[in-house]
């Protein structure tokens, strides 16, 4: 069954980097986002089912801010159409209103524009 999601995914303008806060290690490029989860395109798989702190850094600062901290869960990863990429989908752990704001504030500032 195909599971309904809450937020619809949202495409930004630049590939931001996604660092592990563990190991200060990139992991790659964050390929869409929403309040609830991210993808993240990376050259090595990386695996299911593992908590992590990470760091999605912008080119510019928001609200003061050139990076953004979250606590991920990985819960799938598939090839990406590039056969040298892997696409893996993270769901966001820390569910705070501030937390929402901050990421639809991303979505503003480096989103792509809809199409009507």
């Amino acid at each position: 069954m195909k599971q309904q999601r809450k937020y619809e995914r949202k495409q930004l303008s630049h590939y931001l980097k996604v660092y592990d806060r563990s190991n200060e290690q990139l992991l790659g490029r964050l390929g869409n986002i929403t309040p609830a989860g991210i993808m993240v395109l990376s050259e090595v798989p990386i695996g299911t089912d593992l908590r992590m702190q990470l760091r999605i850094t912008f080119p510019r600062a928001i609200e003061g801010s050139a990076y953004l901290d979250l606590e991920a869960r990985s819960v799938w990863v598939k090839k990406d159409v590039i056969p040298e990429y892997y696409d893996t989908g993270f769901e966001l752990l820390e569910d705070s209103v501030q937390h929402k704001n901050y990421i639809e504030q991303l979505i503003q500032e480096f989103g792509v524009a809809e199409k009507e």
